[in-house]
């Protein structure tokens, strides 16, 4: 079961926006009520960080970052400031891709929206969803020599041939 819903299920109320819920002896699979903390980020990486573990406190901030919008985020609703502005365009001023650099954009960015697809590209598109829609894709069924499965896929080599439990 998700720890999160058993922390929710245990305290009757949703985790509170912007809290994690740590596990306090660091076992992963230990989600007993009494293991599970909800706290804020900060306190959070700073309880890894106690614990030993300061790639996983940074891990912790640097995930969060990426996840706070709008009037959370720490730079909501401020701008560059001027000299960072004029930084910005004595940089771009007068960078311009060459020719070479223009049609190697272009062709990379086909097929996204607004630009079209080449006719290689629908022709190819079209055939893996013909293959696709009776899911029958062109691999070969293989047979594992030691205990004689047949079958198709990224399975038969994990499992099977040099990994299969039946050889000797």
């Amino acid at each position: 079961m998700n720890y999160r819903k058993i922390w929710t299920d245990h305290h009757g109320y949703p985790i509170p926006k912007g809290y994690h819920i740590h596990h306090i002896d660091g076992d992963h699979n230990n989600n007993e009520v009494s293991n599970l903390h909800a706290c804020s980020v900060e306190e959070h990486a700073s309880l890894h960080k106690e614990m030993g573990q300061p790639w996983a406190a940074n891990l912790i901030l640097k995930q969060h970052r990426y996840l706070i919008d709008g009037d959370q985020h720490p730079l909501f609703g401020k701008s560059h400031s001027q000299n960072t502005k004029d930084k910005i365009s004595k940089t771009l001023t007068g960078s311009t891709a060459s020719p070479e650099t223009k049609a190697k954009m272009s062709v990379s960015h086909r097929g996204r929206v607004g630009i079209p697809h080449s006719e290689e590209s629908k022709k190819l598109i079209g055939e893996k969803s013909r293959l696709k829609k009776g899911m029958t894709y062109h691999m070969n069924a293989v047979t594992c020599p030691h205990c004689s499965v047949t079958g198709k896929g990224g399975n038969m080599g994990r499992y099977h041939f040099n990994n299969c439990k039946h050889k000797e």
